[in-house]
């Protein structure tokens, strides 16, 4: 069998079990979606100048303007749900003849009242009413989606502050030790044991130094604005997050994330386009049945002052629109819905797998450098020092080692925000805060 033909053969397979799934009801896993803020009932002080993460996701919750308008939207809809069981209004309607010409006023005329009423058949009503049903139910699943984004952007946000917090902590000790190895040149030089140049050389450190503190803290102010503005506050400067790093102690499988990942965002909300393509089907074939229209009342002949009964029933012929383009049109667009969706699926379980790998090398990474580069360096760079007081080292060699450690520690911060940013973008696509996915795992 060709590489072709085998793809098309898997691609065949995993429509087929899609379909299964979806007229099974299965349309995505029951714990995914659902925004995982904690209880906006909970009470909760902003006055602090150190906040939790979970402090920040409560205030979210409460005042960001998206999760606002979500909660409006879903009204919206329901509102459409009400609209669309309601019937079909009677009509009333008034004929005069011969008013005008030789007939003085309405002395000869003829008056007609009639009332009538279309009658639906077909469940008309009832199939717009489900499509009405499934656009909330699309409407609800955007906003779950929306929210879960907003989830997951908070968390990237807070450690991106976290992050810069500590930047401006390494940027403020490495600006503090090049400060103490300066003046250790300054001594040497004025005991004679060390040329000028090392002390300007020192000094030139410090300032550079200094830059990259100033730098830090320019980037803290736009981490710490960044972040205000998911819930619009307007909050002291002096604010920080509290909370630390924390490596994951356990990783998901390959096949459990693969499992979670075919409910990732684009295939949940094309299954629930599929059910509204399945719903708004039905109305079609609905809307191929004609109605029945009922009419009556009388007729006034005001001439000679008698009265006539009028009733009347309409019914259109369907003989050549029977709303044929639609249905058909309508069944070529679940079969590309299903297509799409296990498109999505084999993307997902793709990028799935490309996460759980980079997270597994960050997490070795950060072992290694924490446990084992660093605490090297460190212990390198104490006998630098010592080799440097005792003139058996020169001082752009003293820096060299300096400037090894405080790159470690620098790296050792970097890998802390990229495992937690590689977690999130897990979260992101399976729609499971982190705990659950292990939990899950777990059990």
């Amino acid at each position: 069998m060709t590489g072709q033909k085998l793809l098309s053969t898997v691609i065949l397979i995993a429509m087929l079990v899609t379909t299964a799934q979806l007229a099974c009801g299965q349309t995505d896993a029951p714990l995914q979606w659902h925004p995982p803020f904690p209880d906006t009932a909970a009470s909760t002080s902003l006055q602090s100048d150190s906040l939790s993460l979970d402090q920040v996701l409560l205030q979210v919750a409460k005042s960001n303007a998206t999760l606002t308008a979500n909660r409006w939207r879903n009204l919206r809809f329901e509102e459409l749900i009400r609209q669309a069981r309601l019937r079909p209004n009677p009509e009333l309607s008034f004929d005069a003849e011969q008013v005008a010409g030789n007939y003085p006023g309405f002395s000869q005329s003829e008056l007609t009242v009639q009332a009538s009423q279309t009658l639906e058949l077909g469940g008309k009503r009832s199939a717009r009413e489900k499509v009405a049903q499934t656009d909330f139910a699309i409407a609800e699943l955007e906003g779950k989606l929306t929210a879960f984004e907003i989830f997951a952007d908070t968390k990237e946000r807070f450690f991106a502050l976290l992050y810069a917090q500590h930047k401006v902590i390494l940027k403020q000790q490495s600006h503090q030790l090049v400060t103490e190895l300066a003046e250790a040149a300054r001594f040497r030089v004025e005991q004679g044991a060390a040329l000028v140049s090392e002390q300007l050389l020192g000094e030139l450190t410090v300032k550079r130094a200094w830059l990259g503190v100033t730098t830090v803290r320019t980037e803290l102010a736009n981490a710490r604005r960044d972040l205000i503005a998911l819930w619009n506050g307007s909050l002291s400067d002096s604010i920080a997050v509290s909370d630390e790093f924390e490596t994951p102690p356990t990783l998901p499988t390959v096949n459990h994330v693969r499992e979670l990942a075919r409910g990732n965002a684009e295939s949940v909300r094309l299954r629930k386009e599929l059910e509204r393509s399945s719903t708004q089907l039905r109305l079609e074939q609905s809307n191929a049945k004609p109605d029945l229209s009922l009419s009556g009342g009388f007729k006034r002949l005001q001439g000679d002052r008698t009265n006539t009964l009028l009733f009347g029933v309409s019914l259109p012929l369907p003989l050549f629109n029977r709303n044929q383009g639609a249905v058909a049109s309508l069944q070529a667009q679940q079969r590309e819905q299903e297509a799409l969706t296990v498109s999505s699926d084999i993307a997902a379980v793709a990028e799935a797998e490309q996460i759980l790998t980079t997270l597994n090398q960050l997490v070795a990474n950060h072992r290694t450098v924490e446990d084992v580069i660093l605490p090297e360096y460190e212990r390198v760079f104490a006998s630098l020092k010592n080799a440097y007081s005792s003139g058996r080292l020169s001082y752009p060699d003293l820096l060299e080692g300096e400037r090894n450690l405080n790159d470690t520690r620098f790296q050792l911060n970097d890998l802390k925000l990229d495992i937690q940013l590689e977690v999130i973008a897990l979260e992101r696509l399976v729609g499971l805060p982190w705990n659950d996915i292990v939990k899950n795992v777990k059990e």
